[in-house]
């Protein structure tokens, strides 16, 4: 069961990279080949399109992605909308007693909807890059235009247009849209935690003595496991790059080359690193965690570990917080002095600074959605503006 686990996370981070982005374009596969023969000599091509003037119409706002902040009343909006539209799902809900909330003794109600939110959060991520890349195209589209209109199209099948002004203002509202999902996935995956925790203290409970002590030795060797990973490179330095450049690259025998790195992880060629692209970065880095010990971290997370490299290594290069890492700013990037230090890397049960929810907490929130859930969300506020139809949640 522990080899299925594995081979199920690898499958499915291939598979998410390869849905999630487009193929990689021909001239992807030449700057390889150009690399192989002669690392100082890629061209950068279309890169010069980058540095116009995105950063007028940029916000300089950094997001703190470990201190889970008090849920206010919007951010249940998602929670709300979600189960609109899982009528079985939110009738369980409402049926849940005041003494099964906070506890895990509830149905596996909370525990479903708390899986289905958190694979909700990664299809909406996976949108919101597409519709990110979408707008840089077009923005990139324009630039190289001879003469500049003053309007263009967003979308060729659209009679809407937007000047230069406008869809800058449009992609840092999508970098907005990303940095909340970001949030509402990790409030999410802290819920995750403390139900896999309650969970299991539970079913040991159940138990006659002489299984729960070996259910008992079983957890704290696998938290002996998780503290015995191997030591994680710290993500974006020059060590954990050249481990890809070398291995996942193929390029053993070759100076690392940043600019040539860059062009091989772009892999859609539109001259910046994405959300998508930056994760594929790491996953080799999270695979470690592994190693021997298959069971000490599950797929989630795998996958929560995976997103907060990607969350520091943007927030650290990304100076113009539009959600996009350029060329220039990852170039810039290894010129620091901090690229060449290694200082290693905490996972998130390592990190003291992650944050952690409490029972008090955890039951707060269940309580409040099985309240909206009894009231079938009539007069809850949703994200898109409506109100649900209480005769669909009956």
């Amino acid at each position: 069961m522990k080899k299925l686990s594995v081979v199920v996370f690898v499958i499915l981070g291939l598979s998410i990279l390869c849905n999630a982005a487009p193929p990689r374009p021909p001239k992807a596969d030449k700057a390889k080949e150009d690399v192989k023969k002669d690392t100082g000599t890629i061209e950068v091509g279309s890169d010069k399109a980058i540095h116009a003037d995105v950063q007028s119409a940029q916000h300089q706002q950094k997001v703190d992605h470990h201190e889970p902040e008090q849920m206010n009343e919007e951010d249940y909006d998602e929670t709300f909308q979600f189960l609109r539209d899982q009528p079985e799902l939110a009738k369980k809900i409402r049926g849940i007693n005041d003494d099964a909330l906070g506890n895990d003794l509830a149905d596996p109600a909370f525990h479903d909807l708390n899986e289905k939110m958190l694979d909700r959060f990664d299809d909406e991520e996976y949108e919101q890059v597409r519709h990110q890349r979408d707008l840089e195209h077009q923005m990139q589209e324009a630039r190289e235009r001879q003469e500049h209109p003053d309007s263009f199209r967003l979308h060729h099948d659209s009679d809407e247009t937007f000047d230069m002004k406008e869809l800058n203002e449009k992609l840092q509202e999508a970098s907005k849209r990303l940095r909340d999902t970001d949030d509402e996935r990790h409030r999410e995956f802290l819920r995750y935690e403390l139900e896999k925790e309650l969970k299991e203290k539970k079913e040991i409970e159940k138990l006659s003595p002489e299984e729960k002590k070996t259910a008992q030795e079983k957890l704290s060797q696998r938290d002996k496991e998780k503290k015995d990973h191997p030591k994680l490179h710290h993500p974006g330095s020059k060590e954990q790059l050249e481990e890809v450049w070398e291995k996942e690259d193929g390029f053993e025998h070759q100076e690392f080359n940043p600019s040539a790195f860059f062009k091989l992880h772009d892999t859609n060629g539109d001259g910046f690193l994405d959300n998508i692209e930056l994760e594929a970065v790491f996953r080799k880095e999270v695979s470690k965690l592994v190693g021997t010990h298959k069971g000490a971290y599950d797929e989630r997370e795998l996958k929560e570990e995976v997103a907060r490299m990607r969350q520091h290594v943007a927030n650290e290069i990304d100076g113009d917080k539009d959600g996009l890492v350029s060329l220039d700013e990852f170039l810039k990037s290894t010129k620091k002095p901090e690229f060449n230090k290694d200082e290693g890397w905490e996972t998130f049960d390592e990190d003291k600074n992650f944050g952690k929810m409490s029972p008090e907490e955890l039951e707060r929130y269940e309580r409040r959605v099985r309240e909206a859930a009894r009231k079938g969300f009539d007069k809850q506020p949703l994200r898109d503006g409506t109100a649900a139809d209480p005769h669909k949640m009956a």
